[in-house]
């Protein structure tokens, strides 16, 4: 008996056994059908995702060999679209505010044509004038060397004026070179001439750059400061002499003894007495 009761215990325990793997065999068996119908679902769509695409091919024609896998443009699509969505929100009227600026932009492409063409020819004209005014001034110049080195003769002198910066109408200028007693000319300053040469120097320029003005009157006050006397008659000869032919009139002022000399000078006295100055007229 004890045998019998061990052999139904056995059998059992394999029945319980066969049992739970029964049903493990039907869960997985459910599971598997459940997963086969997702995968023939899949399927499905994908078949008709490939019908959908080879008809979409036909239409669009034969494949483009770009280069590129197909992830590479798969990446390059979403790019695209994340693009597109940030766009997603512009206004109805976009097309006619574009069409405005780019109105806007044309013509001010236009005024910056016309002023870049104006400046061209604005920098012509300017530099034509530029050419002009150096050519008359250096004209000018050398009748005004002329001049003043045949005063300088009359001081026992040399000099010349020399246009300087000549490229620059700002900056341009005027140095006077003067050089007394057979000295070299040096440009005159403080420095290196007496105060009777820059005087005399002075003078000449002035009164060699004079014959250039057009003017009925001219008057100089206190010319021969720091002259000593040969410089005076001679300075005051100068200025007798470019009255010559002609009928202009000059006024000469100084506190200094008179040497001027002529037919046609008249000499105004000026004397400072304890009450009351009298003028009074020198005739010779």
């Amino acid at each position: 008996m004890e045998s019998v009761r061990r052999q139904i215990e056995q059998a059992n325990d394999r029945y319980i056994d066969a049992r739970i793997r029964l049903a493990l065999l039907k869960d997985r068996r459910q599971r598997l059908s459940r997963r086969i119908q997702t995968l023939q679902g899949e399927i499905d769509r994908a078949n008709r995702d490939l019908k959908d695409s080879e008809a979409d091919a036909i239409i669009r024609g034969p494949r483009i060999e770009s280069g590129r896998t197909g992830d590479d443009i798969l990446n390059e699509i979403r790019k695209t679209q994340g693009i597109l969505m940030g766009m997603a929100n512009i206004p109805d009227e976009a097309e006619e505010m574009y069409e405005s600026y780019n109105e806007t932009y044309k013509e001010i492409q236009k005024r910056i044509e016309e002023v870049r063409a104006n400046r061209v020819r604005i920098l012509q004209e300017i530099e034509e004038r530029q050419k002009k005014w150096r050519e008359m001034t250096e004209s000018m110049l050398d009748e005004v060397n002329i001049r003043y080195k045949q005063l300088l003769r009359k001081l026992q002198a040399s000099g010349e004026v020399r246009l300087i910066n000549n490229h620059d109408i700002e900056e341009a200028g005027l140095e006077i070179y003067v050089g007394f007693n057979g000295a070299i000319l040096q440009k005159l300053d403080p420095y290196t001439h007496s105060g009777g040469e820059r005087s005399s120097s002075g003078m000449a320029f002035l009164l060699a750059l004079q014959q250039k003005i057009l003017s009925p009157f001219r008057a100089v006050d206190e010319f021969d400061l720091h002259m000593d006397p040969q410089n005076k008659e001679a300075v005051s000869d100068f200025i007798v002499s470019t009255m010559d032919g002609t009928t202009d009139q000059y006024m000469a002022i100084t506190p200094s003894q008179v040497t001027f000399k002529g037919q046609d000078v008249h000499i105004i006295m000026i004397h400072k007495s304890e009450t009351v100055s009298i003028p009074r007229l020198v005739e010779e």
